[in-house]
């Protein structure tokens, strides 16, 4: 998660909120996913961040500095191992497939990038089940929902 934090720094604010910000959205993530509350993870931390940046001495307007942090999730990558990891799953038949509290879209950027998205059958977002997750692991409907579609049993 550097990159963001290089990003907050790129804003004007300071390294450190990143890392306040980024575990202000996983305890408000999960506690919208227990309360049966639906909002889309790219939503709520654009919502969050607003409410981190707003009152910092920024060098750009707040809508700006917003997008510009958020942009930073387009520059993360995997952990030198995954892709390691990834081919020794896949050379020994199993089947791979994600699931994303974001957009695909992003797991589709990390794994091309990576050199490893044809290892995969399916990159599903919870969006795409219209079941939003909180911040740190959908929600269990996600999980049947696509358990049921991959024709897995629970």
């Amino acid at each position: 998660m550097s990159p963001l934090a290089a990003r907050f720094e790129d804003v004007g604010a300071p390294a450190h909120l990143a890392q306040t910000w980024f575990a202000e959205l996983l305890r408000d993530g999960f506690a919208l996913t227990v309360s049966g509350v639906a909002k889309p993870f790219a939503r709520l931390g654009g919502e969050m961040l607003r409410l981190q940046l707003d009152g910092q001495d920024l060098d750009r307007d707040l809508d700006e500095a917003v997008q510009h942090v958020l942009g930073g999730f387009a520059d993360l990558a995997l952990h030198p191992d995954v892709a390691e990891g990834l081919n020794a799953l896949a050379n020994l038949g199993i089947r791979l497939v994600t699931l994303s509290n974001g957009s695909a879209h992003v797991a589709q950027r990390l794994l091309d990038g990576a050199g490893v998205r044809h290892l995969f059958d399916r990159l599903l977002s919870v969006e795409e089940a219209c079941i939003v997750a909180s911040s740190e692991r959908p929600h269990l409907a996600a999980y049947s929902a696509f358990a049921s579609q991959l024709g897995i049993c629970r």
